[in-house]
């Protein structure tokens, strides 16, 4: 890999920006590769285009594009890989001029995908996100080769004499510092509070009274620094901030706290929260607790060192692509073409259309309606019902299948699809931001371990996971083991705890007999979160009798779960995925039609525990 020639492609919104990549490019040929920068922008320096404002200059050949294009192709001629870093100015149909293998990166996940990464990402020979918890999402596009690429710490983003021992003995005398913008209103509001708890607290950026710090004492103030918050504007961890702040030797408190226990160890290299009281009770500890702070902030350093700089960002991805590039030089990688009259007008006019309808679709939310849309058979029969409407219609039900979790996971790789559904992942993942508290948690129908591995970053936590599939126990075994997490193959009894959280995800609608399954979950724990489709995520599934998945007994809607968790719990919350690919969720009412469905329910009825079961 050392022997090729790299072009790496990138944005220059700025002079300061178009210099900061080509510092980085310059530090790769001191390393020894052979790497050529390229900003990507007409008249440098200027902000890069969003896809659809490429796609329209590209598509009336605006000459200022087409010099750019003309160029890029010019160059690549003599590179053998192509990086489009960033989300660069690259259209999709311009590859099919280059030779290069190419290989798309982007760091604006999720927030900016369908600008960046979702029309142009599946067109390149791999593609990575700097975000770690959106491969689900990629893989929902029909990326083939996707992964996690972390974002690192670049060298001219931390002091490069900053030691370990300085870090355990040298001063520090600023308590708490964030660095970045305050203008999202999701962030702001949690921002807000923490400079009303800890006003000594240096906050600086884009709407931040203060305003920016200047660039030159960035590292300074960070060299003096004991805490440093992070928080995103939806989920992560991607940005600078993950690897920059213990990179300098402060001690890092951060949002998604699952996802960051994937890339560091909780409360020993740094320390993540889920809620705002939680990043307010971690930071008056840490403040109280001088040596843990330093200590915890010494081995953050020291695993950015071994794992997150810039040297160890670019081997992880020539490792990754060595393979992948192999296979294209003997024309064995299959990687999607570009076509401009079919699958990227329809992208367009969907993306319009989207648009309008999730609007229209608020507005009737607002006043208690629901818009769905009628095939034109069910048109033809509009009205019809109204006749017949002294008939009864039952709901059918599938039969219980039984315990398939490997077998169908091993169909899908078998026809070269993911190991896990992605939906399936990014539902797991979410779930874990709701488990607050809870230290001893149950888990039933766990499967391969999605869910216990990601909660069980937290080195705090317990989990019992549960699964009747014997070989997908044992792959979780082998594959997503940890010191806190206990895998079995059979029912979990009061016996295994006790525990304070139960978590069932994407199981009741497997069971048949789902009243004892609920009141199993009333005895293990007193709180649970329990997981299923919604019946009304679409017209197909709302009016499938039985349910079309042959393992799904029967759906529910959000009304109809409320009510028979309501049965057992006083009280019972539900949420849903905006997007069943990104790992972040909301409130919903019982008419909503999100799915899936995610209730947390607490407060179980004393009773449940001893009915008398008259009606199975």
């Amino acid at each position: 890999m050392r022997q090729l020639r790299y072009l790496f492609v990138h944005s220059g919104w700025d002079n300061a920006a178009i210099q900061w990549h080509q510092d980085i490019v310059a530090r790769h040929c001191q390393r020894g590769f052979k790497v050529e920068p390229f900003c990507n922008v007409p008249r440098m320096p200027a902000p890069h285009y969003t896809f659809q404002q490429l796609d329209e200059l590209w598509r009336r050949r605006d000459p200022e594009v087409l010099q750019v294009y003309r160029q890029l192709v010019e160059i690549a001629s003599s590179c053998d890989v192509l990086i489009n870093f960033n989300g660069a100015n690259i259209h999709p149909e311009w590859l099919q001029d280059i030779p290069t293998f190419n290989v798309y990166i982007c760091w604006d996940d999720p927030e900016s995908s369908t600008l960046l990464s979702e029309p142009v990402a599946k067109f390149f020979d791999v593609a990575f996100t700097g975000n770690a918890a959106c491969v689900p999402l990629y893989q929902s596009w029909g990326v083939k080769r996707c992964d996690f690429l972390p974002l690192c710490c670049p060298d001219n983003e931390r002091d490069t004499s900053m030691t370990a021992e300085r870090i355990l003995e040298g001063k520090r005398d600023v308590d708490l510092v964030f660095l970045g913008e305050r203008e999202s209103s999701w962030r702001q509001q949690k921002l807000d509070r923490l400079q009303a708890a800890f006003p000594q607290a240096i906050m600086q950026g884009r709407g931040w009274p203060a305003g920016f710090l200047p660039a030159e004492q960035k590292l300074p103030l960070y060299s003096r620094a004991k805490i440093g918050w992070n928080l995103h504007n939806s989920v992560g961890p991607v940005n600078l901030r993950t690897y920059a702040l213990p990179a300098n030797g402060v001690l890092e408190i951060c949002d998604n706290k699952c996802r960051l226990g994937q890339l560091f160890e909780l409360d020993k290299e740094v320390t993540g929260f889920d809620t705002i009281e939680e990043c307010v009770e971690l930071t008056c500890y840490y403040l109280a607790h001088e040596q843990e702070r330093r200590e915890i902030a010494a081995r953050g350093f020291e695993r950015v060192m071994r794992d997150y700089t810039e040297e160890k960002q670019w081997e992880r991805l020539l490792t990754t692509i060595a393979p992948y590039l192999e296979l294209k030089r003997k024309g064995k990688l299959d990687t999607p073409i570009y076509n401009s009259s079919s699958e990227q007008a329809t992208q367009g006019k969907s993306l319009v259309a989207s648009k309008v309808e999730s609007a229209v679709k608020r507005a009737f939310h607002r006043v208690g309606f629901d818009i769905k849309r009628l095939k034109p058979s069910e048109r033809q029969n509009e009205g019809q019902d109204t006749a017949n409407s002294s008939k009864t219609i039952c709901y059918e039900e599938n039969p219980e299948a039984g315990p398939a979790n490997w077998s169908e996971k091993v169909a899908r790789v078998t026809k070269g699809e993911s190991f896990e559904w992605p939906n399936m992942v990014a539902l797991n993942w979410a779930v874990a931001t709701l488990v607050g508290p809870a230290r001893r948690i149950v888990e039933l129908g766990g499967g391969t371990g999605c869910f216990a591995y990601e909660v069980s970053a937290d080195p705090k936590r317990f989990i019992l996971c549960s699964d009747f599939d014997k070989a997908a126990i044992r792959w979780a075994r082998e594959n997503r083991s940890r010191e806190n997490i206990k895998y079995i193959d059979r029912s979990p009894t009061p016996d295994d705890g006790p525990f304070d959280l139960l978590v069932a995800i994407d199981v009741i609608e497997h069971l048949q007999d789902y009243r004892s399954f609920l009141e199993t979950c009333v005895s293990l724990a007193p709180r649970a979160i329990i997981t299923t489709p919604n019946k009304s995520r679409d017209q197909q599934s709302a009016t499938a009798s039985p349910p079309s998945y042959y393992q799904h007994v029967r759906e529910w809607t959000a009304g109809e779960f409320y009510w028979v968790l309501k049965v057992y719990y006083q009280s019972v919350k539900v949420y849903a995925m905006p997007n069943i690919y990104i790992p972040k969720l909301k409130p919903i009412k019982i008419t909503d039609t999100l799915t899936p469905l995610v209730a947390v329910c607490e407060q179980p009825y004393r009773w449940v525990g001893n009915i008398e079961r008259e009606h199975s």
